[in-house]
C-alpha cells in the first residue's frame, strides 16, 4: 500500500486495539541482529511518561525475570506471550521458562518491576528469519487481565504484521538518499545528562528523532537502547552497539565507558550495510552445520533456521548440539564469545575490569 512504517504502524495498532482493548502500547522497530529496539514506530497518546521510565530504569534490567525481556522472547522463539500479576495467569510461556519461580517470588518481581498491574502482551514480529519489530501493549486494572484468546488472536496477526513492517521499512530504506560521512560524539553523564554534543552529533540526534517520533525527549530511543544495552552487560563491557533507521540514511550507535563515574560517551556515524556474522572456515564442521550456525550466529531463533532450511526444529536442535561439542561451548552465547575469540588478534583482546591500567605518561 506504500504507507512509510510509522504510519502503517498506527493502522496495525489501530486494528489491533480494535479487537483487544489496550490502555495503552509501544510499537518499537527492532534492531534485527542486536535483538535491541531502536526506533518507536506508533505508541498510544499517553505512554509517553511510562515510556521514558521504561527505556531510562527498566530494559534489559529485569535480571530477576527475564522472561519479559524482548530479546530472551526473540531468544525463545516464541511470538505473543502475556506478562500478568499472578504466575497462573500468565500466557503463551512454555512452562520451563518460569518454573523455578513460586507464586509469591513471581508476585514480588511483578511488583519491583512496577509492571502494569492488569498485565501487559508482548509480541514481537520477524520476517524471513530477520526480527523487525516488537509490541508492548498494556492494561492498569487489576480486574481485566489478558486473556488467551486475545494472546492467540495476536499470534494470528503476527506473520502479516511481521511481512507488512518489513516491506515498509525496506522500501523506506531504498528512498533514502544523501547520507551524511561525519560522525558524531556526545557526552554523557552519570545520570545521562549530555555534557558535549559535536555539531555532528546535533545532526544526527535530530534525524534520529523525526525518524523515532520523539521530537521532545531526552534522547532518542536507539540511543537509550545503547545505553541499555551497555549497562547490562556490567563491568565486562566493553561497548554497545545498535544500528537504527533515519531520513538521512541507517545509523551506527555506539555507546563506550568513558569514566569510573559512570559517564559515556555515544559516537554516532553512518552504518555499513548489516553483514552477519559467519562461522569461521577453520571450524570442525559439517557443511549442515556450518549452514545452521551461521543462521544462528545471524540471531535467528531455532524455528527460523529450520523454515529457512526446510528442516525440522528437532534437526536445528541436533544439529546446534553437534557444533557446541565439537567447538567446546554450550549455547549461542558460547558461539558469539568464541567467534569472538578467534577473530581477535593476539593481545588486542578486552582488558579485564579488574586490571590495573597504565599511567598516562
Amino acid at each position: 500500500m506504500g504507507l512509510a512504517p510509522d504510519r502503517l504502524a498506527e493502522r496495525i495498532m489501530a486494528a489491533i486495539g480494535s479487537a483487544v482493548p489496550l490502555d495503552g502500547f509501544r510499537l518499537f522497530g527492532v534492531d534485527p541482529l542486536t535483538m535491541l529496539v531502536n526506533r518507536l514506530l506508533a505508541a498510544s497518546d499517553t505512554d509517553a511518561w511510562a515510556r521514558a521510565e521504561w527505556l531510562r530504569h527498566h530494559y534489559l534490567r529485569s535480571e530477576s525475570m527475564p522472561s519479559v525481556e524482548l530479546p530472551t522472547i526473540m531468544r525463545a522463539g516464541l511470538s505473543v506471550v502475556a506478562h500478568q500479576p499472578e504466575l497462573a495467569a500468565c500466557w503463551g510461556y512454555p512452562p520451563s521458562m518460569l518454573a523455578d519461580l513460586t507464586q509469591a517470588e513471581y508476585r514480588d518481581r511483578f511488583q519491583e518491576l512496577r509492571s502494569p498491574k492488569g498485565g501487559t502482551l508482548l509480541a514481537v514480529f520477524s520476517a524471513n528469519g530477520r526480527w523487525v519489530a516488537a509490541l508492548q501493549a498494556y492494561r492498569r486494572d487489576p480486574n481485566r487481565l489478558f486473556r488467551p484468546s486475545e494472546v492467540a488472536l495476536v499470534e494470528l496477526m503476527s506473520v502479516a504484521i511481521g511481512k507488512t513492517l518489513a516491506a515498509a521499512i525496506t522500501r523506506e530504506a531504498a528512498e533514502r538518499i544523501d547520507y551524511p560521512a561525519a560522525s558524531g560524539i556526545i557526552m554523557l553523564g552519570p545520570d545521562a545528562t549530555p555534557s558535549l554534543v559535536s555539531p555532528a552529533a546535533e545532526r544526527w540526534t535530530d534525524a534520529l528523532r523525526d525518524a523515532d517520533r520523539s521530537a521532545h525527549a531526552p534522547l532518542p530511543t536507539p540511543v537509550w537502547s545503547a545505553l541499555a544495552a551497555l549497562r547490562a552487560q556490567g563491568s565486562t563491557g566493553v561497548s554497545a552497539v545498535i544500528t537504527a533507521a533515519t531520513a538521512a540514511g541507517p545509523a551506527r550507535i555506539e555507546a563506550t565507558p568513558a569514566g569510573h563515574d559512570g559517564s559515556v560517551a555515544i559516537v554516532i556515524s553512518p552504518a555499513a550495510p548489516l553483514v552477519p556474522p559467519s562461522a569461521p572456515d577453520d571450524w570442525p564442521l559439517s557443511p549442515s552445520e556450518r549452514r545452521v550456525v551461521n543462521l544462528a550466529l545471524g540471531g535467528r531463533s531455532n524455528a527460523a533456521i529450520a523454515n529457512s532450511l526446510f528442516i525440522s526444529e528437532q534437526t536445528v536442535a541436533w544439529q546446534l548440539r553437534q557444533a557446541y561439542e565439537k567447538l567446546g561451548v554450550r549455547s549461542r552465547t558460547g558461539l558469539l564469545a568464541r567467534l569472538f575469540e578467534d577473530r581477535t588478534p593476539p593481545g588486542l583482546l578486552p582488558v579485564p575490569a579488574n586490571a590495573r591500567l597504565p599511567a598516562r605518561p
